[in-house]
């Protein structure tokens, strides 16, 4: 709890006539409103503070408004107060209200003149006051009495909305049509919008009864001119094809991409065939698109190599699949990057786990210390899991404690390394080390480590 004095202390701040002590009066309230013991006190010195003479004061009051409205305990009069101040004249305040409508919106007791007053600032004359109130309709959508007007004002507004039509999607009655109002966004002049209703595309489309039309229409959305909207479409056919009816037919459009003369189209192709790999009717033809992409110019080749170890699992020949990864090791610098890091996780599908960890330990006396750095840490993981596979508490042990001493040398490696990266923040064993280092230290056993790492 915040103590009286300080609350008194604030208390004075809201009185100075000095502008920063009442804005940081304004922070102090919205920080500690939740502990302050006299609640009171404080709500006096807000509502005071969305009434001062200064814009930036009344802009920062008001947007608190919206962070302490749900400790609030008259919240009906703080409505009326942030309903006032959404007719401020000035935009910046007008905005703050927009968001804090947006905040507070499941605690307003007057939805329907919250969602009304949304609605009016999404019409204001300041693109930053529209904007906000658009995010903040899609973020409220769930509450809003009339979606059906709310998603209208989201499609309107598109360049300011964009971003909130996904959020709001769930939630709207006629998703067939919410569905063609975003593939007609996608045909926007704007790269803001075309980038924003692309990401909006993933999460929608589990939501639409006619899923043929609408994977026809990510296809076609998939050539879009510009590059970053190719790759959201991408994510949002990868999100897409668990529930396409059709898969037969949605992998042939898939398998049509790996064979596009367009490079970059290719390098989608592989990034999304190791993503949907579980679904796909055809893993063995998914196999080998991946293989071939392998064979293309560097940028394809590493997202295809990457592909083909991210799949490893859900392959059926595992036998002759390993004999790929492992030329691949041999032969390709991208097969050692992609080994080095990929090894730790499929080691338990691998049929030759020596020749994997053979693999690994020339990987550690790589040149390229982020090769060295990930392999001693995917050993670190391999004998963390020899360790659960046991039951023999000595072997257990011994295991535990190959695994901590291959963490330890990858954290000690990356921190002598630091031509490129900071060498704390790049390996991935340094969370590894301390946890695993004090379960063997507290002597916890397999058991305990297995329900963990699950």
């Amino acid at each position: 709890m915040v103590k009286l004095a300080e609350i008194h202390e604030i208390h004075k701040m809201v009185k100075s006539e000095v502008i920063r002590e009442r804005l940081e009066a304004i922070d102090q309230l919205r920080i500690n409103f939740e502990d302050f013991i006299d609640k009171d006190l404080a709500w006096n010195d807000l509502i005071l503070l969305t009434q001062d003479r200064t814009n930036t004061v009344r802009r920062n009051a008001a947007y608190t408004m919206g962070y302490v409205f749900p400790h609030v305990t008259d919240k009906e009069q703080a409505w009326k107060i942030l309903d006032k101040l959404s007719e401020d004249e000035y935009y910046s305040v007008r905005k703050s209200v927009a968001d804090s409508i947006g905040y507070a919106f499941p605690y307003i007791p007057n939805k329907e003149k919250a969602w009304l007053d949304l609605h009016r600032l999404t019409e204001d004359g300041n693109n930053l006051v529209s904007e906000s109130a658009a995010i903040a309709i899609g973020s409220v959508f769930f509450y809003i009495p009339n979606k059906e007007r709310a998603w209208e004002d989201l499609i309107r507004l598109r360049v300011d909305a964009a971003y909130a039509l996904g959020s709001a999607f769930p939630f709207i009655n006629d998703k067939e049509k919410g569905w063609n109002d975003l593939i007609r966004l996608t045909k926007d002049k704007y790269i803001k919008v075309r980038l924003n209703v692309a990401s909006a595309l993933g999460p929608s489309f589990k939501y639409i009864s006619e899923k043929e039309k609408g994977w026809g229409d990510l296809i076609q959305i998939a050539r879009d001119k510009h590059i970053d909207v190719q790759w959201r479409v991408a994510s949002a056919l990868c999100l897409a094809f668990p529930d396409v009816p059709n898969k037969k037919q949605a992998w042939n459009d898939l398998h049509l991409f790996s064979q596009d003369e367009d490079s970059n189209v290719r390098q989608r192709a592989a990034f999304i065939i190791g993503i949907i790999f579980p679904y796909i009717p055809d893993k063995e033809q998914g196999w080998n698109d991946l293989i071939k992409l392998t064979q293309d110019n560097d940028l394809v080749q590493r997202q295809g190599i990457s592909g083909l170890f991210d799949v490893f699992p859900h392959v059926v020949d595992k036998d002759k699949a390993w004999d790929v990864l492992h030329n691949f090791i041999q032969k390709y610098y991208y097969g050692r990057l992609v080994a080095a890091s990929a090894l730790g996780s499929i080691y338990p599908y691998i049929p030759n786990k020596e020749q994997a960890i053979t693999d690994l330990l020339e990987l550690t006396e790589n040149e390229r210390y982020k090769i060295s750095v990930s392999a001693l840490h995917s050993l670190g993981r391999i004998y963390i899991f020899k360790a659960t596979g046991t039951e023999n508490d000595k072997i257990f042990r011994k295991n535990l404690e190959f695994a901590i001493e291959y963490f330890e040398k990858s954290v000690i490696k990356s921190l002598k390394s630091r031509q490129y990266y900071d060498g704390l923040e790049f390996s991935p064993a340094r969370f590894c080390l301390p946890l695993y280092r004090s379960f063997y230290t507290i002597g916890l056993g397999t058991k305990f480590i297995q329900d963990f790492n699950q």
